[in-house]
């Protein structure tokens, strides 16, 4: 049986993301959300919110470890803004993820 994996992004989530391209290449073939600040735990669900994912291509998606520290306000940044700026209301999932992430 195959473990689902903690943390996936809602179907709601992924579709505000759908018509993106890489945000690391600029490549239109978008197929791997990434979590920014990695899937968090059973516990705490705010590393599913809007904010922890950048559109990613595969190839990009592959590479992100190398450069994951320098890479991860880049990506939330542009997260934050694209949201911004498609009308994204931001809820209290959303805002306990600033908390805990933007100290």
């Amino acid at each position: 049986m195959k473990k689902e994996p903690l943390n996936n992004f809602s179907d709601d989530t992924r579709l505000l993301f759908v018509d993106c391209y890489c945000w690391e290449c600029g490549a239109n073939n978008v197929s791997d959300p990434h979590h920014i600040f990695g899937r968090g735990t059973k516990n705490d669900d705010s590393e599913s919110s809007p904010l922890n994912l950048a559109p990613l291509c595969r190839k990009c998606h592959n590479t992100v470890g190398k450069n994951k520290n320098e890479k991860r306000y880049k990506y939330f940044w542009k997260t934050y803004f694209f949201l911004q700026n498609n009308g994204y209301v931001f809820t209290a999932k959303e805002m306990s993820f600033i908390n805990k992430y933007l100290k």
